[in-house]
């Protein structure tokens, strides 16, 4: 439009009347939606402008499907990248304006986070294991509360350790009963391992977690043979490394026994006695497995306080001379470790090999209760 002026007198002033055009009106644009997606995921960005009436142009992206101000947006691709989209805003009343939006591309991660690494665990029974529960978390929180009860499990088959067949589950949380080969004549080849796998489908894409393997780490490959003999099982604190050292009451016992012993000897013989129980110590702490395989020979029991700490043998035993000999030494360090030593029980072996004492009986010794896992 032209501007008009028009002049106007008015006593000795002249007044100069302008008539401005109409001004063209300036636009901006805005493109609100989420500045965050996973990989697969579609989500809507909507833009809008000052001035009404004109019309939106969205940028050639791929996944990106405009519906004039608004717009479908969906990451095609299978790795994380930043994503800029930009719309240019045809002003009917003026010149064009735009705006980007950037969009973060996340991948999401799957984490297993029980059973860990570092946890400490022995089976139930000796062929059963249901005490390793795992469970997984989906980064970001949104899409963990939406597709958690997809992840899938797997624990694979293992002829060492178990499951004879492959393991499957579903969900957030999983409780695999694991199948548990029984331990052989020579006791298990080594720990129990077992390794848990899990997967999500998310947006049409799979994620594969960090798989983690739980071993059975020490005590606890001994603790097992406890569990695999169906006797007891003491708590780790009992153990120092993998053996349980003996109870206090053993040493004093045995110091007791030593003095009586050689009072016996003294009256009976005359003479003082050169053999020092502590110095001929032939078996103290023994493993189950060890203590299996002495049946036959020492003919040891299942229930041996040696496998609690709580028992030891001296072995071999002297002849002091006088008497019926050496038996009579056997029986009388057996009698004065019970009378004196405070041994529980005692006894001279049938045929004069050792003798034993144990200074507590396998009904009061404590059992350990399951569960039995213990986090690091």
């Amino acid at each position: 439009m032209r501007a008009r002026a028009a002049s106007l007198f008015v006593g000795w002033v002249l007044l100069v009347l302008w008539e401005s055009p109409v001004h063209a009106w300036v636009c901006t644009v805005t493109v609100s939606g989420p500045s965050e997606a996973v990989v697969g995921e579609t989500i809507t960005l909507t833009a809008t402008a000052t001035v009404p009436g004109g019309s939106f142009d969205w940028s050639l992206t791929h996944g990106l499907s405009p519906l004039g101000a608004s717009g479908t947006f969906t990451y095609t691709g299978s790795s994380p990248e930043t994503v800029t989209i930009s719309v240019n805003y045809l002003n009917p009343k003026g010149p064009p304006c735009s705006a980007s939006h950037t969009i973060a591309i996340i991948a999401p991660t799957l984490t297993i986070v029980q059973p860990q690494a570092t946890w400490m665990f022995i089976t139930e029974t000796e062929t059963r294991v249901a005490n390793l529960t795992a469970s997984a978390t989906i980064s970001p929180d949104r899409i963990h509360t939406q597709f958690a009860s997809g992840i899938s499990w797997e624990l694979p088959a293992d002829p060492t350790s178990g499951p004879s067949t492959t393991l499957t589950g579903q969900g957030e949380t999983w409780t695999p009963q694991i199948d548990v080969p029984p331990h052989g004549k020579d006791g298990r080849p080594g720990p129990l391992s077992y390794t848990f796998m899990a997967k999500v489908t998310i947006f049409g894409n799979t994620w594969d977690a960090t798989p983690v393997t739980v071993t059975e780490r020490s005590p606890d490959p001994v603790r097992q043979q406890y569990v695999d003999h169906a006797i007891k099982v003491p708590a780790r604190e009992d153990f120092v490394g993998d053996r349980i050292p003996l109870k206090p009451e053993l040493p004093a016992g045995e110091a007791a026994t030593q003095t009586a012993y050689a009072d016996w000897v003294r009256q009976t013989r005359q003479r003082d006695t050169a053999y020092r129980l502590a110095n001929n110590r032939s078996s103290t702490y023994r493993t189950p497995q060890y203590n299996e395989s002495l049946k036959k020979d020492r003919g040891s029991k299942d229930h041996s306080l040696h496998q609690y700490g709580w028992a030891v043998d001296w072995s071999p035993i002297l002849d002091e001379g006088g008497g019926p000999g050496k038996r009579d030494d056997c029986v009388e360090i057996a009698r004065r470790a019970k009378l004196y030593g405070g041994a529980t029980y005692s006894y001279c072996a049938p045929k004069l090999t050792h003798v034993h004492g144990q200074w507590r009986d396998y009904i009061r010794v404590s059992d350990f209760h399951f569960p039995n896992i213990l986090e690091q």
